[in-house]
């Protein structure tokens, strides 16, 4: 939304902010936790950018462009997900097989959608 109403220094303070507060997060962490803070401390700051550009489009250009909360819900799930395949990273066989139970639900979730895509995917191919 920045970069298509040309306020790009709102982008450019998103980035120098979230990587400052990487850098800081990493000669704080890094030394106390090792190489495994590096990836916590770069997702903390890319939700730090995240949420900036959310504030910026949101309350200062005034561009609603998502449904905030489907935006929220969507990272929180993702985020809960993440978490527990992270807490299933020893047991190969759960991890994987927990992998197919949500791809399959997916699938029976959406399948119209999917049908509708491979469909429109054919018949582009065939053009």
């Amino acid at each position: 939304i920045e970069l298509h109403l040309k306020k790009t220094q709102y982008i450019s303070m998103g980035t120098i902010t979230a990587g400052v507060i990487n850098i800081i997060l990493n000669v704080i962490f890094i030394p106390k936790f090792g190489f495994i803070a590096a990836a916590y401390t770069t997702l903390a700051s890319y939700f730090v950018n995240m949420f900036m550009h959310f504030f910026v489009t949101r309350f200062v250009l005034k561009v609603k462009l998502y449904d905030d909360w489907f935006m929220f819900a969507a990272i929180g799930v993702v985020s809960a997900i993440s978490a527990v395949f992270m807490s299933l990273y020893s047991t190969i066989i759960i991890r994987y097989a927990l992998l197919v139970v949500i791809c399959l639900i997916y699938v029976v979730l959406n399948w119209k959608t999917i049908l509708g895509a491979l469909e429109r995917m054919k018949s582009n191919k065939s053009k």
